[in-house]
């Protein structure tokens, strides 16, 4: 017995995150339990966060049931005025972690010709 596919690649489940905001920047946690940090992509694109786990357990074997097999999680959400350049991720027990730094707000004098 076999499971049908009624996912397509099309059809992502939701990823739970908690965002914080601080003086620094964001903070964006995302429950990943069991995700392998090779299967997350993320991108940072127009003020809009892109988190995707594409997750595929490769067997040969011949089961009896199965129920876990492919999975595809994905998230986007609005966080405006990040250093692209300063975005950091880590993958600890589960949590993603992202530190989205602001972009550093600068005061130019200007000169009266």
């Amino acid at each position: 017995y076999t499971m049908p596919d009624t996912l397509s690649l099309h059809d992502a489940l939701p990823i739970s995150l908690n965002v914080k905001k601080n003086n620094d920047g964001y903070v964006v946690e995302a429950s990943l339990p069991g995700i392998k940090k090779e299967d997350i992509s993320m991108n940072y694109d127009d003020s809009k966060l892109t988190i995707e786990v594409k997750e595929h357990e490769a067997s040969k074997d011949e089961y009896v049931i199965r129920e876990r097999f492919e999975n595809y999680y994905k998230r986007e959400i609005e966080l405006a005025n990040v250093d692209a350049e300063g975005i950091k991720a880590r993958l600890e027990n589960g949590i993603l972690t992202i530190n989205l730094p602001f972009v550093k707000k600068e005061t130019k004098s200007i000169c009266i010709e």
